[in-house]
């Protein structure tokens, strides 16, 4: 971050600023500075830089991949004792020793602490602890979603958890008008709120990009369009809408036949007639016998008697009388269409029939035993 302005504009960071100044010395925690990027670790580890008691010897080590053990002990060296030739870990232990009698607290500020290789963080937890607790006092500065892994990595290691969290409206407002010198309207001001989230880092970046907080393009296209929308909504009336277009009626055929539907399904259903199983047919007449010769159908009369030679052959039967005819079927009504016509609808269920002779009607209502007191129309 280019400048630390604006720790004098929030309480919280002030009360952050001064637990880190006091916590070296006088607790055995090592403190963890938490927070996203652009939240302000970096910032406020500068402006703990500077604000730094007389009595601390500051060394600062940035996290990277490329950092190793033995230039990590070589860089504290150069910080905390200038002037001092160490190669080995014990002669930086003796070094230590000698600050501490002499009053001085050696602090070791981390920015990054997350990107640090696993094997250089745990030497320099393995130096506090061989350097006791009084040897040098280490302020890590890490991204909170990687508060899990340094955990694991420190192990038993007490920490002091420190959460940053985001500027308020008021706070953002406040420092634009530190920046720009007079307050920011109400649409720069959501803006800077929207596109910033209220972290800080990101709020100095936004500030130092005049082109940030314009509109864009879009939004003012968006706007005027729906100005416009909003406008012709008032001036230009509400066109009607199409009326649904009725439906055609049926044809004259067609509904009579719809009509007749309803009227067959209104009309309720009549008991049909017992129908009667048919006469059996007449057996045909036996056929009758041819005449016997003659020398077999005269008698020999011998006296008074009369004989007769059978010859052998059995004794005929009388032949059964034939059967009566059947008696004829009862005259039909016949009506003309006249009379059925004058006939109520309700009264009869007409049945057509088509044909050619009338002895066909006859055979037709003798078939089905049509009452003789039904009518037939012709």
């Amino acid at each position: 971050m280019p400048r630390t302005i604006g720790f004098n504009l929030t309480h919280k960071l002030k009360q952050m600023l001064l637990l880190l100044q006091q916590l070296p010395g006088n607790s055995s925690r090592i403190p963890l500075v938490l927070g996203p990027p652009a939240s302000g670790k970096t910032a406020l580890l500068n402006q703990l830089g500077r604000k730094a008691p007389s009595l601390w010897r500051l060394s600062r080590v940035q996290g990277a991949a490329d950092v190793n053990s033995l230039g990590l002990v070589r860089q504290l060296a150069l910080d905390w004792m200038p002037g001092r030739q160490v190669n080995r870990k014990s002669e930086l232990l003796q070094g230590l020793a000698d600050l501490r009698q002499r009053g001085l607290l050696p602090v070791l500020l981390v920015d990054d602490a997350e990107r640090l290789p696993q094997e250089a963080l745990r030497m320099l937890l393995q130096l506090r602890r061989d350097a006791g607790e009084q040897g040098f006092y280490p302020i890590l500065f890490a991204d909170n979603q990687q508060l899990e892994e340094l955990k694991r990595l420190t192990g038993a290691e007490p920490l002091q958890l420190l959460y940053l969290s985001p500027w308020s409206a008021e706070e953002v407002a406040a420092f634009y008008k530190l920046e720009k010198g007079k307050a920011a309207s109400h649409s720069q001001l959501d803006r800077l709120l929207e596109r910033s989230a209220g972290w800080p880092g990101r709020v100095v970046e936004l500030l130092d990009d005049p082109s940030a907080l314009r509109p864009s393009y879009f939004n003012l296209l968006l706007g005027l369009l729906l100005g416009l929308l909003a406008i012709s909504a008032l001036f230009f009336p509400r066109l009607p809408e199409p009326e649904p277009e009725p439906e055609p009626e049926p044809e004259p055929a067609e509904q009579i036949q719809m009509d007749q539907a309803r009227l067959d399904q209104a009309r309720p259903a009549q008991p049909s007639a017992p129908v009667a199983a048919p006469l059996p047919k007449p057996e045909p007449a036996p056929t009758p016998l041819p005449p016997p010769p003659a020398s077999l159908a005269e008698p020999n009369l011998i006296g008074d008697e009369q004989q007769v030679l059978t010859l052998g052959l059995p004794e005929l039967e009388p032949a059964p009388e034939p059967a009566p005819p059947a008696p004829a079927p009862p005259p039909l009504k016949l009506k003309d269409n006249a009379w059925l016509r004058q006939q109520s609808s309700k009264g009869y269920t007409l049945a057509l029939g088509r044909f050619h002779e009338l002895d066909q009607l006859h055979l037709f209502a003798g078939k089905h035993r049509l009452e003789p007191e039904q009518p037939l129309a012709r």
